[in-house]
């Protein structure tokens, strides 16, 4: 979609802040249940809501209302908004969980009705992923929206959630190398193989867990071998530029399969933050930092010129990922404190980064 065909909506904008408050909110929340004090008061209990619901739910359901033009689809997007600031704002969860879940069910009759219309495998999983969304907000509510083993169940929906949608995302024809008939079959059986390891969480915790872990590594390991980010990454600019950065998310997507095999189980310390954070910043993270020049012109019309200084918040975060792992692996507590800080800063870094090119960019155009 070029800029010129992006139409001009007052939402966008708004629906975006909402989306960019969910986030500084989420991060927040979750230095504060690391015992880090903050500027900003956000419940820790909704850390994972507020960056899965709040931050990804708005930016995702924003994306696709931008990409199907259906005024409706706007709902979705502004629900999932909304419901953060509920659940900063608002002393029960209760309406923020509201707002949500009505994102996510909206987001699933988006991707139904898209998928109706085109038959398109992506969008199959796009809905799937959305479904997952859905349920895990479920497995929150029925956990008390503390952490537990519904509550951790919920997570892992989550979990499949973001992945079957960049998954989705990166299944375009002109995206991959061509993958053989064996290979398509591993695709599925990676998929099943984690919505069979959420199911099984529910009743076997550690068991569904390695089944979760398997289907993490066969999706990292597919992603790897045929996505054709494998050769880009040796290019210049923006090109080379997207293409190392997935490269490296994909890298993060097979420490938290490795993570999975290996915990115990899933409950409050290191285990579970090492397993949860390896996906949500090193993989999902760098799929947002590699798609951003990309994505958030179309979104909102504004370029975003590639600049070499975008490696700098890549670099944080990789850097303080791998140190709050090692602290989470070696049980050593200041080590997850100061990786997780410096993740705030790699995401805060991005942010200023991104905003710093659009201004540039808007101050040259208007220099001519």
């Amino acid at each position: 979609m070029s800029l010129a065909s992006v139409p001009k909506s007052p939402f966008r904008p708004a629906l975006l802040a909402l989306g960019m408050l969910a986030l500084l909110f989420g991060i927040a929340a979750g230095l504060q249940r690391l015992g880090l004090g903050m500027p900003i008061a956000a419940p820790p209990f909704a850390h994972s809501l507020l960056m899965v619901g709040g931050f990804f739910g708005t930016l995702i359901g924003l994306e696709r209302a931008v990409a199907t033009r259906w005024r409706w689809g706007y709902l979705a997007p502004t629900a999932s908004g909304f419901g953060a600031l509920a659940l900063v704002f608002v002393p029960s969860p209760l309406y923020g969980w509201l707002l949500i879940n009505g994102a996510s069910l909206l987001l699933t009759v988006l991707y139904g009705r898209l998928y109706r219309q085109h038959r398109f495998l992506p969008h199959a999983l796009m809905g799937l992923g959305a479904l997952w969304w859905l349920v895990g907000n479920g497995f929150w509510y029925l956990g008390g929206f503390v952490p537990s083993s519904l509550g951790y169940t919920g997570t892992l929906c989550w979990v499949l959630f973001l992945l079957l949608t960049i998954f989705a995302e990166r299944l375009e024809p002109n995206r991959l190398t061509r993958p053989t008939p064996g290979s398509r079959i591993g695709m599925g059986m990676g998929i099943l193989a984690l919505c069979g390891g959420v199911l099984l969480h529910a009743v076997a915790p550690r068991e569904g867990l390695v089944l979760f872990g398997v289907g993490l590594l066969a999706i990292a390991g597919w992603l790897i071998r045929f996505d054709t980010a494998r050769y880009t990454m040796r290019a210049q600019g923006l090109t080379g530029f997207t293409g190392r950065t997935l490269m490296g998310g994909y890298f993060w997507l097979g420490v938290a399969g490795v993570a999975a095999l290996m915990a115990p189980g899933l409950a409050p310390g290191f285990w579970a933050d090492a397993l949860l954070h390896a996906f949500f910043l090193g993989f999902v993270f760098s799929m947002v930092f590699a798609h951003a020049p990309i994505i958030f012109p179309s979104v909102t019309g504004w370029a975003v010129p590639y600049h070499s200084h975008f490696y700098g918040h890549v670099g944080v975060l990789h850097g303080s990922l791998l140190l709050r792992l090692v602290g989470d692996f070696g049980e050593v507590p200041i080590l997850r404190q100061w990786g997780a800080a410096l993740n705030g800063v790699a995401i805060l870094l991005f942010l200023l980064n991104t905003v710093s090119a659009v201004l540039l960019a808007r101050l040259k155009s208007v220099q001519g």
